[in-house]
């Protein structure tokens, strides 16, 4: 897997060959064989792997701002894995209702603890708390995703980074109902 990861990096997908994970890892093609049918199997291997990083990441948390900074942070500092994670991620949330699993943890690790985080803080069910935690990600998926793509100024990262944190202020201290009409805009 770490060889993997390494030529995802590199390369992306293109670069990931049953042959050169074998020559970077020291082994033998036949080896990766045994262990994955094949290169959708590494991948998604992989694609794993970046969600369990995530959720690590995520879970030592306190407040559903400190989740959405630190979740741009793993973003800004894993790129390559970010858009791993997120090309795949319709195929990994499929994989994993088809073993009899639902929620939105499955497929957006961040939604789930800010629905609990929010729960917490303001009271009621998590339900309550989903269209919110929603909008939450989506700020933070956008942002994440300005920052690693390669049209972003550096001059622009402060000033977007700000902007941010202040809009996590708006929607979490603020607390916008959701039913309002807001949402629906």
């Amino acid at each position: 897997m770490n060889a993997a990861q390494k030529l995802w990096q590199k390369g992306g997908e293109k670069a990931l060959t049953m042959r050169a994970i074998a020559r970077i890892a020291g082994t033998n093609t036949p080896t990766v064989y045994r262990r994955f049918k094949s290169r959708h199997d590494i991948v998604f291997a992989l694609v794993q792997r970046v969600q369990r990083d995530i959720i690590e990441t995520l879970q030592s948390s306190r407040s559903p701002e400190e989740t959405c900074m630190r979740y741009i942070e793993f973003a800004s500092c894993h790129p390559h894995e970010y858009n791993l994670f997120y090309a795949h991620t319709k195929e990994l949330r499929q994989s994993i209702r088809s073993r009899g699993h639902s929620g939105l943890w499955n497929s957006t690790p961040m939604v789930e603890l800010i629905r609990k985080q929010m729960a917490e803080r303001l009271g009621g069910s998590v339900a309550e708390h989903t269209r919110l935690s929603l909008a939450l990600w989506a700020l933070g998926h956008g942002t994440a995703m300005l920052l690693i793509s390669k049209g972003m100024p550096s001059e622009q990262v402060a000033a977007l980074r700000s902007a941010f944190a202040a809009a996590l202020d708006t929607l979490v201290d603020r607390r916008i109902p959701v039913d309002s009409d807001l949402w629906l805009r």
